[in-house]
């Protein structure tokens, strides 16, 4: 059997998945937050209508105000973290 000239040099195996680079997973960190925020209702009365519906109990619209606000909280926290260790990273990179 003889490979043909198309063949040679292709890796197989293992190493020839393809990996997450940094910037695939850098992007996939901001996604989450950026979603979260981009798909939470504005009003209460709407959360609880999808929390019914996605799990079939019925939730007070009292409580459903606090969950969206500690949703938000959540939200903006993680935003604010990666926000931050990328000004650190940058800051880093200028200074080495």
């Amino acid at each position: 059997m003889s490979a043909y000239r198309c063949c040679q040099g292709v890796a197989r195996g293992p190493a020839a998945a393809p990996r997450a680079t940094p910037a695939r997973t850098g992007f996939a960190r901001w996604l989450a937050p950026a979603a979260l925020f981009a798909l939470t209702p504005k009003c209460p009365l709407c959360i609880a209508a999808y929390l019914t519906a996605a799990t079939g109990i019925g939730v007070s619209a009292s409580s459903v105000t606090w969950m969206r606000t500690a949703a938000i909280m959540i939200g903006a926290g993680a935003l604010g973290y990666l926000a931050a260790s990328a000004m650190g990273r940058r800051r880093r990179a200028r200074v080495s």
